[in-house]
């Protein structure tokens, strides 16, 4: 049983008081759009999917949700004519799609309150509510955020972080402690009630559920969509990012991915994945057709390489 302690959110807006007042003129008239932005999100290469994806299927699954781009774009299209499942292994995020699905105004009513005090001072004391400061680059982990806070609260302060971090970056370290710094701006507004609540219509007709790619194998039956995207395989010692979890993503999961991709596309369903060019993965899936797109991508560190066109692969 999730064990409640408000007082601990409630504090720290307490002890911070608004000092700005952003406004944000809402458009009702746009799709849907994701709630949270995401590393190696599909925003852009949607239109190209959509020329590789089947005319016609039943029901849709995307394992390793993440921001969802490929969901919401579906969704948006074909409403409730579909069923949607979607995973992910990170609870936060789960528990953030669920909770914006069955009750958004609680979400929207705390990020009024942490877009007013935004700062970094703030961002610091909402990123290290679950842990003691032993020194100054070590942390210790006191609490676990899923657990202890409220589910509107987990949501608002995922929220709040996804669009104050750095290059909105979700990363944790071994003990699950989302370290990312501060992005440069304090002028970021957090909040697009809006879209939260449009949001939240659209997963009326969707299941959310915190399990692993490997639950499909039970889930999806000939005719569905199933869209992977799993971390990235490294293409080089500087490019391995997969600190979505406490987890990681190794190659091992890479080749279990592969096995239950071949064996939902045996059964008759449309599979498709992403992933890197790297060497392994072309040798993976050797015997599927591959389409290859070229994208910019934020993650490096240097402003002049985010410039750079990344190759990315779509087996299907």
């Amino acid at each position: 049983m999730r064990k409640f302690v408000d007082t601990s959110i409630k504090k720290i807006i307490a002890d911070h008081k608004p000092w700005r007042f952003p406004v944000r003129k809402n458009n009702n008239n746009r799709p849907t759009a994701p709630f949270v932005q995401w590393v190696g999100g599909k925003r852009k290469l949607i239109n190209e999917f959509e020329k590789c994806f089947p005319s016609k299927f039943k029901n849709y699954f995307e394992p390793f949700v993440g921001g969802g781009s490929v969901y919401f774009h579906l969704a948006n299209k074909f409403g409730n004519k579909k069923k949607y499942t979607l995973f992910d292994i990170n609870e936060e995020l789960v528990i953030t799609y669920n909770q914006i699905k069955k009750d958004p105004t609680s979400i929207i009513k705390l990020l009024e309150e942490f877009n007013y005090r935004h700062s970094k001072e703030f961002y610091y004391a909402i990123r290290n509510i679950d842990r003691e400061k032993l020194s100054s680059k070590r942390y210790k982990k006191i609490f676990d955020i899923t657990t202890t806070l409220s589910a509107e609260q987990i949501a608002a302060r995922f929220l709040y972080l996804n669009k104050t971090c750095f290059n909105a970056i979700y990363r944790v370290n071994k003990s699950g402690l989302m370290n990312v710094p501060m992005g440069r701006s304090e002028n970021k507004n957090v909040l697009d009630s809006s879209n939260l609540y449009r949001c939240s219509n659209l997963l009326k007709n969707t299941q959310i559920l915190n399990e692993d790619y490997s639950k499909t194998a039970e889930l999806v039956n000939k005719g569905d969509l199933v869209y992977f995207d799993p971390p990235y395989d490294p293409i080089s010692t500087t490019s391995d990012f997969t600190d979505y979890t406490q987890q990681g993503f190794t190659f091992e999961d890479q080749i279990k991915l592969c096995k239950i991709a071949q064996s939902l596309k045996d059964k008759g369903a449309f599979v498709y994945v992403s992933n890197s060019g790297s060497r392994r993965i072309r040798e993976l899936y050797k015997d599927w057709n591959i389409k290859e797109f070229y994208v910019k991508r934020g993650l490096n560190s240097k402003a002049e390489r985010r410039s750079l066109d990344i190759s990315e692969l779509l087996f299907f």
